[in-house]
């Protein structure tokens, strides 16, 4: 992964935090997917070369530029984690997210009432959850875990 900025900004060196994949997908159009579940009815799931959402009680799968793009993370600040001991302080403004010292090209896409999904230029996505202060990504085709602070 050390080819990803992304990725050794968030992680900071260190091992990150995981998620589990979840196998009650499995099988037909999901398979050969990892699969990582975000809420009762809300699915990151990850193939080869891209990542889509999915809502299990509608059935609809949306890649995140099939979504409405949205403002509503500009102008917010707060510090988030991906790994032990690795605390950034984050910030958003018209199309870019900081993380420390380093910026990120990147369009902010409404999943749903209070999720929200983050594209970085690359294709790497951070999905957070407003209501709960969770984040769930794939970045360098890996997914993990993390968190917002309060």
């Amino acid at each position: 992964m050390s080819e990803n900025r992304l990725w050794n900004t968030v992680t900071g060196g260190k091992h990150p935090y995981g998620l589990i994949p979840v196998t009650e997908l499995s099988g037909g159009s999901f398979e050969g997917k990892t699969i990582v579940k975000c809420a009762d009815d809300l699915y990151l799931i990850g193939g080869e070369e891209e990542c889509v959402l999915y809502e299990r009680k509608t059935g609809r799968m949306q890649r995140p530029e099939e979504m409405r793009e949205t403002a509503a993370l500009d102008g917010f600040e707060t510090e988030l984690s991906f790994a032990p001991d690795c605390i950034l302080k984050a910030a958003f403004s018209e199309g870019t997210m900081k993380l420390g010292d380093e910026a990120f090209a990147v369009k902010v896409y409404e999943a749903s009432e209070k999720f929200y999904l983050i594209e970085e230029e690359n294709g790497d996505v951070i999905l957070a959850d407003a209501s709960r202060f969770l984040l769930y990504a794939r970045i360098g085709g890996e997914f993990i875990g993390g968190y917002l602070e309060v």
